[in-house]
């Protein structure tokens, strides 16, 4: 019991005394009680009518969110039924706010200060994921003639894929050549002719060409 001794601390109500390991603190008196003891009416409080201590405390209505001031001996359960009972108490004027959603379709991202993204183009607010302008609706983006079919490299532009077209022939990029010596790119795909040594699209080099030829 003496490794307790020194845990908490006494109610200081004179009656009472009882040993709390979480004792309240009275922000009037600044005295410490015990739960049965903690509020202003239970401990007979001497700054319970004190009218200064009352105008400094303020609780948050939860219906209207408005501030409600305590008078004089109020509790905060008696502060909340007159004010909640009274013309001042508006719920229906509060909405909490709420957060914009990414306009891309299908997307449920809640927008916010960390999360989002304002297209300098169209000036649309998106999340991060679809920032890119060919991957969101962005309006300046199609009038210039470019799709979502388009792709970026690594420099952030915009780079158009180059048609897989059936035949003898294909067009690639980097110049036209036999479809033997085509190889693709495991990075985005794109058809590259057999003299380039580096994707053309996104700077992407193969270890070996041989295990990207295209079939």
């Amino acid at each position: 019991m003496t490794d307790f001794a020194d845990l908490g601390a006494h109610c200081a109500e004179p009656y009472c005394h009882q040993q709390d390991f979480l004792p309240f603190e009275c922000d009037r008196c600044h005295k410490e009680f015990c739960l049965d003891h903690r509020t202003y009416e239970a401990h007979n409080c001497p700054y319970l009518d004190s009218a200064s201590y009352n105008k400094q405390q303020v609780i948050i209505c939860p219906l209207c969110r408005s501030s409600v001031h305590l008078l004089p001996g109020e509790t905060e359960n008696a502060a909340f039924e007159r004010h909640s009972n009274s013309s001042a108490c508006k719920p229906e004027d509060y909405s909490k706010p709420r957060l914009q959603k990414c306009p891309v379709e299908g997307c449920r991202e809640r927008l916010t200060e960390v999360n989002s993204y304002q297209c300098p183009e169209c000036h649309v607010k998106v999340c991060l994921k679809h920032r890119y302008e060919d991957v969101h609706p962005c309006k300046e983006w199609k009038t210039r003639g470019l799709s979502r079919a388009s792709y970026r490299g690594p420099s952030g532009k915009a780079v158009k894929k180059s048609p897989v077209v059936g035949g003898n022939s294909t067009k690639v990029a980097g110049g036209h050549g036999n479809r033997a010596d085509q190889w693709r790119c495991r990075k985005c795909s794109l058809i590259n002719n057999g003299d380039v040594t580096t994707c053309v699209a996104c700077g992407y080099t193969p270890v070996g060409r041989q295990n990207c030829a295209v079939q």
